[in-house]
């Protein structure tokens, strides 16, 4: 078992799915994949939907919890 923030995990597919889950986690994740590193605007410019302040938000709590 895993352990995120309090948070139980039975398997690592389930804290997997915790960490991207969300519209644009998935998105973020795949551009960085495919095209590599990306500048904030560039990021943004490919996702049109998303707004600024989500966008911050996301890479916040990626980062948060890749790094922790």
């Amino acid at each position: 078992m895993s352990r995120m923030e309090n948070k139980t995990f039975n398997c690592e597919k389930e804290l997997t799915l915790n960490i991207i889950g969300g519209k644009w986690k998935m998105l973020i994740l795949w551009f960085l994949g495919k095209e590599g590193t990306k500048r904030f605007g560039e990021l943004k410019a490919l996702m049109p939907g998303i707004t600024q302040r989500m966008l911050v938000n996301q890479l916040r709590e990626l980062e948060e919890e890749y790094c922790t």
